[in-house]
């Protein structure tokens, strides 16, 4: 699964875990390009910002999500 994915209209999107509250929102960018399994984005997001990466197509603007980090059990 990847954290990209796209509107009907091809435009696409991540979604973005706002905190404190670990909601999500979805978030336009512009994809610059792909490296491997990397895709490098060129605007839409800031430094620091949290991506969800898995069980995107299960998502709502607003949810409350539960983040995990590599290694979390």
């Amino acid at each position: 699964e990847s954290a990209l994915a796209a509107e009907p209209d091809g435009s696409a999107y991540v979604w973005v875990v706002k905190k404190p509250e670990n909601s999500v929102s979805k978030r336009k960018v512009m994809p610059l390009g792909l490296t491997g399994d990397k895709v490098s984005i060129n605007d839409g997001l800031e430094a620091g910002e949290v991506v969800v990466t898995a069980g995107v197509s299960f998502l709502r603007e607003g949810m409350i999500v539960k983040p995990i980090t590599d290694g979390a059990k």
